[in-house]
């Protein structure tokens, strides 16, 4: 992991709080977007959403193992460019005033993170001499910063990765217990939150919203009617039509109270655990990575155990040209094994020409009793010769021969061949055991970290949960109490109205 842009360990000291009391509008190129104003330690920084965006895609691409929080979702602002009604310019401030919000608790709780509050990408991002897409982004080694959840990259140089990538997800032979349990978890909590919490805060907000509007048109309904009503009337119906006006306006401080301390919360905690889930699928990369490793190795040090057998008969069998040559009747066993040489593919790793039965062995060494091989004919031509007597049983081991026989042919030096594949299966191998070590490695601090941020995010979320349950029943408590003092005064006035209406029309 990164710990700061430098590679040095980061001074900054930054104090709480961090706010973002207000934005300013700004025109550039034809352009107008909003400038976030960030206040900490008696400075100021503006930064647009754009760069808040890309400031958390940094983190995330440092940190893919830790839970980077959630900020808004973005919002098309262009039709609020040239706003000519007072209904989108409403929606256009409450859009920002959401955006503000949501952003201020986005860059306290990286304060408030063990590990994020010390990445000195956030401290350069607070600052306000520094530009962020020019100054900082070209700076190693954000300029060379890939993204950790590209399964693509990771395992593109493994081999086999090519047929992997045509045939993915990948199933791990030996997955993790602890990552399974994770995975569950958070499945539920997200049905959970998505199908129960979101769906209902939705569906509440929704019906107060249209609460509101039919108070707004009963009180409308009234207003009219008082018009059309004699004096002793109407002034009563006035007031009950003003009443329900009053009644949709703290309906409506309810509904705007409600989404900004109780469902924008919603909105952040399901965030959240999408954001847990990536990190999650990044350990399974990870996992994935390791088993394609430890496959890699095994092939590769398969293969280079059946090179290493090949150039051990191949320098025997040098040995017994340099030798003088021993009519068939009179050589021995071992010498006939020694000219049985291996006739795998080094390449694909499939059988030329399987292993023949004791009466095969028979047949052709009989056949080849008659048969001289000069001294100076290679290993291949040997092979060559050997596998013509021999019986094809299926037509991949045909294939398989007449391309070996090929190979053989066109390979002028087949010994120099052979040591350079063994040269270079060496160095792969080492290469694939730095990587089986440094994943492994990465692995332990991906599970240590993710088990660490889960314990984190349970705190989390318990103290948010209630700190919302309190405000939910807060603002309905206030909202009660102020419709209920507002209509037991308009019905104390009502009956003080009527009370001296008919001492009136008493004393007419």
């Amino acid at each position: 992991m990164i710990s700061d842009v430098d590679g040095t360990g980061c001074t900054c000291d930054i104090a709480p709080p961090i706010t973002i009391p207000h934005a300013e509008q700004k025109t550039s190129d034809k352009q107008t977007f909003w400038l976030y104003i960030i206040h900490v330690q008696n400075t100021s920084t503006k930064r647009r959403y754009s760069e808040f965006e890309s400031f958390r895609s940094v983190l995330v691409k440092l940190h893919p193992s830790i839970f980077v929080p959630p900020i808004p979702g973005k919002h098309s602002l262009s039709d609020y460019a040239h706003v000519h009604s007072q209904s989108r310019f409403k929606d256009e401030q409450a859009l920002i005033e959401k955006r503000k919000r949501m952003l201020q608790r986005f860059l306290q709780r990286i304060l408030d993170h063990p590990v994020l509050s010390r990445e000195h990408v956030f401290h350069q991002f607070l600052q306000p001499h520094i530009v962020w897409q020019q100054d900082l982004l070209s700076r190693p080694p954000l300029d060379s910063l890939k993204n950790p959840f590209a399964m693509d990259s990771m395992i593109a140089s493994l081999p086999g990765s090519s047929y992997l990538l045509r045939n993915r997800p990948y199933a791990l032979k030996h997955p993790d217990p602890a990552y399974i349990q994770c995975e569950t978890l958070l499945n539920d909590q997200l049905s959970h939150s998505t199908r129960r919490w979101e769906h209902t805060q939705k569906k509440l907000l929704r019906r107060l919203g249209d609460l509101a509007n039919d108070h707004a048109e009963l009180g409308a309904a009234y207003n009219g009617l008082s018009l059309d009503e004699t004096k002793v009337m109407g002034q009563p119906i006035e007031r009950l039509g003003l009443q329900h006006d009053a009644t949709c306006l703290t309906l409506r401080d309810l509904v705007t109270q409600l989404e900004c301390e109780f469902a924008e919360h919603v909105q952040e905690y399901v965030q959240y655990i999408l954001i847990a889930r990536q990190s999650i699928e990044y350990w399974h990369m990870t996992l994935t990575q390791l088993e394609l490793i430890g496959d890699a190795l095994i092939s590769k040090q398969t293969a280079m155990h059946t090179l290493l057998k090949t150039e051990g008969q191949a320098e025997r069998l040098e040995q017994q040209h340099d030798t003088p040559h021993l009519p068939a009747d009179q050589a021995q066993d071992g010498d006939r094994d020694s000219l049985d040489i291996d006739t795998h593919s080094i390449e694909d790793g499939f059988f030329a020409i399987d292993s023949p039965t004791a009466s095969d062995n028979a047949a052709a060494l009989s056949m080849e009793d008659d048969k001289e091989y000069p001294r100076e004919a290679s290993a291949s031509a040997i092979r060559a010769s050997r596998s013509r007597s021999k019986k094809w049983t299926s037509p991949r081991k045909l294939l398989n021969a007449m391309s070996y026989t090929l190979h053989g042919m066109m390979d002028i030096d087949p010994g120099l061949t052979r040591r350079n594949q063994i040269g270079k299966l060496k160095e792969e191998i080492e290469q694939l055991e730095r990587a089986k070590i440094e994943t492994q490695h990465n692995l332990k601090q991906i599970d240590a970290n993710i088990q660490s941020e889960l314990a984190r995010f349970e705190k989390q979320r318990a103290k948010e949960l209630k700190a919302m349950l309190v405000a939910f029943a807060k603002y309905h408590m206030q909202f009660c109490e102020t419709n209920m003092e507002h209509w037991i005064t308009n019905k104390k006035k009502l009956e003080q109205f009527m009370t001296e209406s008919r001492l009136s029309n008493g004393n007419v």
